[in-house]
């Protein structure tokens, strides 16, 4: 355009008429009385003060290059004072977007003060990328100190009114949509590993549409400012240095949010009038990015503003110093600074900043099309890995084989005993791993299965699961490796002791383990007799087994070396008839200061406990923690369905007691409750300084097919309770908390002729009420329905 082959014919001109590029500009040459020695002090590496200043900006999104041109219209007197100057302005980026500028400046010369401190005015005139003419009044105000620092700010005004205009537009539509069909074959075994094969079908469809628009655009300047200070970080006066900028900005918004945000900048000054930089902003909506890069360099043009040609004959400033007159020495650049500033070039953003609003009017397809892919992915994928196959029939046509007693624990070469498999995860898997054990074969695995002590390799286990085709492995599509066959006939039983963690799934446990437990366990006789003894492991889970047939506990977990033990006992099926005394269906036991043994005891069904369906006890100031114990049937309890006790400073939290149902007849107790042998359907009890919390006792069921029977006779000696709270020993406590439980009795009403009623609270107990909680003498809050009686 010919206003731009203009401008760079002027520039071109300054820089050919430049007497001494990056010399000081404004060291006026003239003629004194005295000589004055001058001697090189460039002035401009401690900034750029033009007056011809070219500078770009160069982001991710936008180039943008600028030229600003000051001109002095007065120079002031030696001692400070007032200086006029005009300034010119272009600027143009790749947006298409071009700026001219117009401007006047006053600064004054504070010698006293070592600054120089100013004001300007500028018109910005802009065609937008959008070709709109938006047009802006800037105001500045600049203060410059001799320590080498500057302060700037500058007030944007629009001046135009908003910009509104209709164009035709285009836009095109890619939209891609897939079909995937997944179809999942058959899981078989093969190896140590149980695999399936899969394939993947993908129809990607895309559909290109083309569209023709009418769109809106309404364009509007924004109001704001910014400020801006600068500060020398490294180097001397008048060398090479480093220079820092902090500032902020805020422009207004109109059809979209309001910018605001903070600005940075490090700028290196190599040599007279040139500097390179980087400037990062909080917001990307001023420069299209972040972050910029700038490169700038400021011509002088002493040979046309020499204060000579504007009416000014005085010695030059370098030999002027704070006022106290001219000394015909060496220059002094501090003075040279502040003079140099004077006339110095401003940060600012010559351009007005627009907010833009783009509306679809109308649009109508003007074609469009449509093209399909269809892609194929054939594979496997590993269902389970590091498996021990066991199968002690027949090959079964998933990939297990019969096994054999010199098999490898392999699908196509299977161990027939589970203990073999045990000790092929310790030699083979290097103590972890899983034994899949095939039910369903018509034959009965008879064997003690112990992991984790003995001669035997499996000794050297550390995490080991038993799973049975009965629930088999999960694989992708809905479809099962094994699953749906008989559970595994197991004639023996499980001794599991120091492992990591443990799990025993979908077993007919009949018989027992043929030795004994290890030194302090429970145990009626002395050769075992457990169905499933879990001795200090970490991490155990029992799942869809059945026990019957045994000596000892169906489940016993004991704990006295592990700090965070954790179990879960779900859905398994205890019947303990012909066991003797003493013998509980599932027990959990922790021993021992600092250990712990966390337990969820869930879905179970116990048949004929001789003593406990369930019990629970800690020792020597242990910690046992029960997340659930909810929705256990129990038939046939011998003494209690529930027992909980704590000893010996110990603690005993259960955070959910709750849809338990205790059927048949349990022990029949002397209703004084002075002795600690006395049983309920749910049996508490705190000794020694001992602590209980039960939360959520709700929904429990005690005597719904057998009511308990109440006393009869003198002194009430033959009642059966429904819940039983003993505190035993200075310091124990126990507290309760719940609602909505159900016991039920036969026999006359409660206070008719005959009745014992049903104590619940020892004489003279206290129980530590919860919200909701048991309260002493008041049975409401434990049952809805009636009768009840506290003693």
């Amino acid at each position: 355009a010919p206003h731009q082959n203009a401008f760079a014919l002027v520039f071109a001109f300054f820089s050919l008429i430049s007497t001494s590029f990056g010399a000081d500009s404004f060291r006026f040459s003239g003629k004194s009385k005295a000589p004055v020695s001058i001697e090189p002090c460039s002035i401009y590496p401690c900034e750029m003060p033009g007056p011809v200043t070219l500078t770009g900006r160069f982001g991710e999104s936008l180039v943008e290059g600028q030229a600003d041109l000051i001109f002095p219209l007065n120079t002031p007197p030696l001692e400070g004072g007032l200086a006029t100057f005009g300034m010119l302005s272009y600027l143009r980026n790749d947006y298409g977007q071009e700026s001219y500028s117009l401007g006047l400046g006053a600064r004054w010369l504070l010698t006293e003060a070592n600054a120089v401190m100013g004001y300007r005015i500028h018109g910005d005139f802009a065609e937008t990328a959008l070709e709109n003419q938006v047009n802006q009044l800037a105001f500045g105000f600049d203060l410059f100190h001799g320590k080498g620092w500057d302060f700037h700010t500058n007030f944007y005004v629009p001046v135009s009114s908003e910009r509104s205009r209709r164009i035709d537009g285009s836009r095109t539509d890619v939209s891609e949509s897939q079909i995937r069909n997944e179809t999942y074959y058959d899981p078989y075994a093969t190896g140590h590993q149980v695999r399936q094969g899969y394939e993947y079908e993908t129809t990607t469809r895309t559909v290109t549409t083309d569209l023709s628009q009418v769109l809106q655009q309404r364009e509007k300047g924004r109001a704001g400012g910014d400020a801006r200070f600068l500060f020398d970080v490294y180097g001397k006066a008048c060398g090479p240095k480093v220079r820092a900028m902090l500032g902020a900005y805020y422009y207004e918004g109109h059809f979209s949010d309001e910018i605001f945000g903070a600005m940075t900048g490090l700028y290196f000054i190599p040599s007279p009038g040139l500097q390179v930089g980087a400037e990062y902003y909080g917001d990307d909506e001023l420069y299209g990015d972040h972050w910029i890069a700038t490169v700038g360099a400021s011509i002088p043009t002493d040979s046309i503003f020499n204060p000579g040609k504007w009416g000014r004959k005085e010695p030059a400033y370098s030999g002027y110093v704070g006022g106290k007159g001219y000394t015909p020495a060496a220059a002094h650049c501090q003075t040279d600074y502040l003079t140099s500033r004077l006339y110095a070039n401003a940060p600012r953003l010559a351009r007005p900043v627009t907010d833009v609003e783009t509306t679809v009017i109308s649009e109508e397809i003007v074609s469009q099309s449509v093209s399909e892919t269809v892609t194929v992915e054939v594979g496997e994928k590993v269902i389970q890995d590091d498996v021990m196959f066991v199968n002690n029939g027949a090959a079964v046509g998933n990939g297990v084989n019969a096994g054999t007693a010199g098999g490898d624990g392999t699908a196509e070469n299977p161990f027939d005993t589970i203990q073999a498999g045990a000790d092929g995860v310790a030699t083979t898997f290097g103590g972890s791993g899983t034994v899949y054990v095939q039910g369903g074969t018509g034959n009965t695995y008879t064997e003690t299965i112990n992991v984790g002590h003995g001669g035997s390799p499996a000794a050297g286990v550390t995490d080991i699961a038993f799973v049975t085709s009965l629930k088999g492995f999960q694989a992708c599509g809905g479809l099962v490796f094994g699953g749906d066959t008989v559970l595994a006939d197991l004639a023996g039983g499980f001794d599991l002791r120091n492992l990591n963690s443990a799990q025993v799934t979908g077993f007919s446990i009949t018989g027992g383990t043929a030795n004994a437990g290890p030194a302090g366990v429970p145990d009626t006789g002395a050769a075992g007799g457990y169905g499933i003894l879990a001795y200090n492991v970490q991490n155990f889970v029992a799942s869809c087994n059945t026990i019957s047939g045994v000596s000892d506990r169906g489940i016993l977990l004991f704990n006295d070396s592990v700090s965070n033990g954790a179990a879960s006992i779900t859905e398994n099926t205890i019947d303990l008839a012909g066991a003797p005394a003493g013998v509980n269906g599932i027990e959990a036991v922790v021993v021992g200061v600092g250990n712990r043994l966390g337990v969820d005891i869930i879905d179970n069904n116990i048949l004929n406990a001789p003593d406990c369906a369930i019990h629970l006890e800690s020792f020597d100031n242990a910690l046992l923690q029960a997340t659930n114990v909810s929705n256990n049937t129990i038939n046939g309890a011998g003494n209690v369905g529930i027992s909980i006790i704590g000893n010996d400073t110990s603690t005993i939290q259960i955070d959910q007691l709750s849809g338990n149902t205790v059927n048949g007849t349990v022990a029949r107790v002397d209703p004084a409750l002075t002795t600690t042998t006395t049983a309920a359907s749910v049996r508490v009890e705190a000794n020694d300084s001992a602590n209980i919390s039960l939360s959520n006792v709700t929904g429990n069921q005690f005597g719904n097919t057998t009511a308990l029977a109440r006393g009869t006779g003198a002194g009430n000696a033959d009642a059966e309770h429904g819940f039983r709270f003993l505190e035993t020993g200075a310091g124990s406590s126990i507290t309760v908390s719940g609602s909505g439980n159900t016991v039920n009795w036969d026999g006359p009403a409660a206070g008719a002729a005959g009745d014992s009623g049903n104590s619940v609270f020892a004489t003279g107990d206290t129980v530590n009420a919860g919200a909701l909680g048991f309260q002493v003498n008041s049975a409401a809050a434990i049952f809805d329905t009636d009768p009840y009686r506290l003693d």
